[in-house]
Formats: structure tokens, sequence, C-alpha cells
């Protein structure tokens, strides 16, 4: 019997320390998320280890429990998820597993929340005639605080700059407001007509 645990020590030993007593593996700390787009966040991390390795990375979207996500080599410390739904919430913890199957504990949660709709109302451009002088936009409302910016498909009868329009030509134009991405809002459009007579 004796025999059969010394055997066994050096098994037991093999996540010890200098000192033979057990550790975890250090655990994953500073971890982040940030979104890059509607669909796709940024995760960064640091750790103190220089230990082989996995990183197993886990996600819960809105309430739904924790899943594993994906498994990224030790020495990574950046993961982009993709091809997100952009209203939904997703949370994110790590935990390094050693080469003997060891886990750390898990990281603080890095959380990014979902985008809300930013509500862009339609407006509208009067009709004007040809040589009338340059004229400002009614803009739409919008629940984003990004600025507005506008185009103009057909700049032969119109050009818009700031959110002035200037008239060409004569036709048919149509003229689109644009906001990006916010931190809270999802990116938005609205487009009207404009005739030139």
């Amino acid at each position: 019997m004796k025999y059969v645990l010394l055997m066994l020590l050096p098994v037991l030993c093999l996540s010890c320390n200098d000192d033979g007593v057990f550790s975890l593996p250090p655990t994953p700390y500073d971890v982040k998320a940030l979104r890059l787009s509607a669909t796709e966040i940024a995760l960064t991390w640091k750790d103190s280890s220089a230990i082989e390795g996995t990183y197993r990375i886990l996600r819960a979207v809105n309430t739904s429990p924790y899943e594993l996500l994906t498994t990224v080599p030790h020495g990574t410390a950046i993961y982009n998820d993709a091809a997100l739904t952009p209203e939904a919430t997703y949370s994110y913890q790590l935990t390094l597993v050693d080469k003997n199957g060891n886990n750390s504990e898990y990281s603080a949660v890095a959380t990014v929340n979902g985008l809300q709709s930013s509500q862009m109302s339609s407006f509208t451009i009067p009709d004007k005639n040809y040589g009338d002088s340059p004229f400002a936009i009614s803009a739409p409302t919008t629940l984003n605080p990004e600025p507005i910016t506008y185009t103009s498909s057909n700049t032969q009868v119109a050009t818009v700059g700031a959110n002035v329009i200037t008239i060409i030509g004569t036709g048919t134009t149509v003229i689109t407001a644009s906001q990006p991405m916010s931190f809270s809002y999802m990116p938005a459009s609205s487009s009207a007509n404009f005739t030139v007579h």
C-alpha cells in the first residue's frame, strides 16, 4: 500500500508549486468587452501566468446561462465575437485551463448591453424651382445622439452640405439622412424624395 501511494504522489502534485502545495492557474483579469459594430464585440484580457494551457471563453446572451463559446491558446489576449444580434445583451467570463485540465477561478464579468432602435422618423422636402436659394433641411427626429449627415443620390439635381441643400439643376433626387451607431443606439437612416422643377 505504501508503494502505491508513493507511485501516486507525482501525479497528485502535477499542479503543485515548488513547495509541493497544490495551486490553481491564475485567473485572467482586466477583462473588457467593446462593441466594434452592431454585430461584433471585441473581448480583451490579461493574466500573469506563463503556464501552458488554454483560455475557455464563456458567454451568456440576455438572461440565458453561460455556455462555452470557444477556447483559444494561452498567449492570446483578444477575441472577436461576430455575427451577433444587435438588440441582445452579451456577457463574458474567462477561465485559464492548464495542461493537466485544472481550471482557474472565473474572471470578472464583462458585459455589453444590447443596442436600442434609434427610432428615426421620416421627413419630407418640399419641391423647389431651379434658381431657388439654398435652404436647410427640416431634420428627422431621432433618439440617437450622433450627428445626422445627408447625401444626395443625384448631385446633378442637388447637393447637400451639412444640412443645407443647394439646387444644381432640374429633376428628382433622393436625400438620405444617416446616423452611425452610438453607445446605446443602432445606426439609422431615412430618405425623402426631392424634386426641382
